[in-house]
């Protein structure tokens, strides 16, 4: 999948939702694949943004469906975090933050929580030594999670402190 085929694939993605298929597994899925894919070139931003907020707008009804599930306040603050990342729109980091942090009160042991939450501060720029201990967190929760020690090293850097980055 590329970032042209995008607009095709929300449509496949529609069509899903209407078939046999659990729908909760397809938005968790393209969700993940449409994070993946916001860390590369997008070639057409519009047409990527109506991607995500197609698959937003199926996280937000299954939220209110099951509430509990804390993997859907995740992927849902993944959805938004990429939306800031190809927009810029800081409103779509802060609502990245409040279901981080409500994924977070669901599954308090959940390192992916911890990790997102962390990228979401490093993002917001202010908050590097909370992103440091929410990265910790992760680490603790899961030694052998490579992207939560890669964001831990980052974070170090944005601090200043560069030789516990290198370490890192």
């Amino acid at each position: 999948l590329n970032t042209q085929d995008v607009v095709k694939a929300t449509d496949y993605f529609q069509k899903s939702l209407d078939s046999w298929m659990a729908k909760y597994e397809t938005s968790d899925y393209f969700a993940q694949k449409l994070d993946q894919m916001s860390y590369g070139p997008i070639n057409d931003p519009s047409g990527f943004l109506k991607a995500v907020e197609s698959v937003e707008r199926e996280m937000l009804k299954n939220i209110q469906e099951n509430s509990l599930d804390f993997r859907q306040h995740l992927f849902l603050s993944k959805l938004y975090t990429v939306s800031y990342r190809i927009s810029g729109n800081k409103e779509k980091l802060n609502l990245a933050e409040k279901y981080a942090e409500k994924a977070l009160t669901l599954s308090p042991t959940s390192q992916q929580g911890y990790w997102q939450l962390g990228e979401i501060k490093l993002a917001q720029g202010n908050s590097s030594e909370e992103a440091v201990s929410l990265f910790k967190k992760a680490i603790a929760l899961e030694p052998d999670y490579l992207e939560a020690h890669w964001y831990l090293a980052m974070a170090y850097k944005y601090l200043g402190q560069n030789q516990l980055a290198r370490e890192k």
